[in-house]
């Protein structure tokens, strides 16, 4: 199984909103030129997150993107499933007529223990574990401004 772009440069995002969010709104060309990602790119992320309740847009000429929601609300888990769907290491565990053995596949069990382990782990961990982690590693700065990427 792998993430997709989408989910890894949409975490980006989050966490590049969160740590420079502080003086308010953030807007989408200085993440995008933080995180080396194609603006254009980040639009497509950014409206799936809209739409998800991830985060607000503020219009005007001090505008950007906030966090909706307190960051120890946001699960991984959460973020990912919303930019690409109910995470899924094999098609039968969400669609068991995907497969004429599924009542007899010895492995499924398997393969639906790893699926849960996989969405359990991500569950556990929230943006703001992320963004605490991110601050450890740039010594405590209280801004992203470095130019670093996470």
């Amino acid at each position: 199984m792998r993430f997709t772009t989408k989910a890894r440069y949409g975490l980006r995002f989050l966490i590049d909103l969160a740590l420079n969010s502080a003086d308010g709104p953030v807007r989408l060309s200085e993440v995008a030129m933080r995180q080396k990602i194609s603006k254009k790119y980040l639009e497509h992320i950014v409206s799936k997150l809209l739409a998800s309740g991830f985060i607000k847009s503020i219009r005007g000429s001090k505008g950007g993107f906030v966090l909706a929601k307190p960051m120890e609300q946001i699960s991984v888990l959460e973020a990912i499933e919303a930019l690409d769907g109910r995470i899924n290491v094999v098609e039968c565990i969400l669609m068991p007529n995907a497969c004429k053995r599924t009542s007899e596949c010895i492995a499924r069990k398997l393969w639906m223990k790893v699926n849960e382990a996989i969405r359990q782990a991500l569950k556990d961990v929230t943006l703001k574990d992320l963004v605490s982690e991110a601050k450890r590693k740039m010594g405590g700065e209280s801004k992203a401004t470095s130019g670093r990427r996470y």
